[in-house]
């Protein structure tokens, strides 16, 4: 149940955080996390496989759109929560 809630939350980040706005607004976009139950790990990577942020649901990571000159940056999610198998290779374009 937490991965089919986990990948609705992406999805809904990914809707939010896609399109031509990313090239115009260059600041770091607001991104709700949540999981069912509340309380889950998250670690954040950069397409690097730099730890980027951890904090435990629900909580707004504020994540920077921008790789490079007109490249998007991409985030990898993962979650634990004892007691429920980890979501792992979860990925934000952009």
């Amino acid at each position: 149940m937490l991965k089919e809630i986990t990948v609705a939350v992406v999805f809904g980040a990914c809707t939010a955080l896609s399109g031509c706005a990313t090239i115009v607004h260059g600041g770091p976009r607001a991104v709700p996390i949540s999981s069912s139950p509340p309380g889950a790990k998250v670690s954040i990577y950069d397409r690097s496989n730099t730890l980027v942020q951890t904090n435990t649901t629900p909580f707004v990571a504020q994540l920077p759109v921008k790789y490079g000159y007109f490249k998007a940056q991409n985030y990898r999610l993962e979650f634990e929560l004892p007691g429920h198998a980890p979501a792992w290779s979860i990925s934000i374009p952009r």
